[in-house]
């Protein structure tokens, strides 16, 4: 998993290491054709997304699809992850329905884990402690920050499910995630 964030994260490399891994792409392209109608590295892919996220909470691996659509030159990894999770802010913690809106709002907008641990303090400060629903609710935003941190344009959560997208690839970074997640891998 660690070469699949490396992948989307970004490493700096030296040009040469660089211009040589682009000539592997561009020959493993031009070798294997894009007529396949779903890579091999799919199912490593989501095998390994499974594996790393079974160490932080229980999940079934059928609760994992991770799919790849064509859209003229690029492509579109799409992963979506169902977690049985509860965040939320309940009714008893902010009894008032226009500020547990504004307050949803506040954490969908939110771009830094900093304004994350601000919105925290300011739910304690009027709140007091949150229940563990809140606090799950706050994790999915740092998730959120992070994973745009990351290059992901989308996260959208809809009770448990989680669903990331699009990713889009160019050719060049396409080649290099079939390279890191060849068949059979």
């Amino acid at each position: 998993m660690a070469s699949f964030l490396s992948f989307l994260l970004g490493e700096k490399k030296k040009t040469a290491s660089v211009a040589k891994e682009r000539l592997q792409i561009i020959l493993a392209h031009e070798r294997s054709g894009r007529n396949a109608a779903e890579p091999d590295y799919l199912p490593a892919l989501q095998r390994e997304l499974v594996a790393v996220i079974s160490k932080y909470v229980k999940i079934n691996p059928e609760d994992l699809k991770v799919s790849l659509e064509r859209q003229d030159n690029l492509e579109v990894l799409e992963v979506k992850i169902e977690l049985p999770i509860e965040a939320h802010l309940p009714h008893d913690y902010v009894q008032s329905e226009r500020l547990r809106l504004e307050m949803y709002k506040r954490l969908a907008d939110v771009r830094a884990l900093a304004e994350v641990d601000e919105l925290r303090a300011e739910l304690v400060d009027r709140y007091g402690e949150p229940p563990e629903a809140v606090d799950v609710l706050l994790e999915v935003a740092r998730l959120r920050v992070r994973v745009r941190d990351a290059g992901l344009t989308e996260v959208t959560s809809a009770g448990p499910n989680i669903r990331f997208a699009p990713l889009r690839l160019a050719d060049s970074a396409q080649m290099r995630l079939a390279r890191i997640y060849p068949a059979g891998a």
